[in-house]
């Protein structure tokens, strides 16, 4: 396994990892209040853009883990299908 793989594989673990403590974060906090309405403006409030943070984490650990193979992406993309020139 490549370097970049292992760099893309850690950035979307902590992409994971960041969203899971925000719940676990918001459940500490409102955890002993049973009947307490929960909205997401609450979770924003105890960890401002954590969703973001996580979204570019995603965006790049994917960008890694998808860069040896971007060449190979590239033709099945922007190649047109040749089966159906030859029907």
């Amino acid at each position: 396994m490549s370097s970049r793989r292992i760099v893309g594989a850690m950035f979307i673990c902590m992409a994971a990892l960041f969203y899971i403590a925000k719940y676990v974060l918001f459940e500490i906090r409102y955890g002993g209040n049973v009947g307490a309405e929960r909205t997401i403006e609450e979770l924003e409030d105890i960890l401002p853009g954590g969703t973001w943070i996580s979204i570019i984490f995603l965006i790049i650990g994917l960008g890694y883990l998808l860069w040896d193979d971007r060449e190979v992406i590239r033709q099945y993309l922007f190649t047109p299908d040749k089966q159906g020139k030859e029907e």
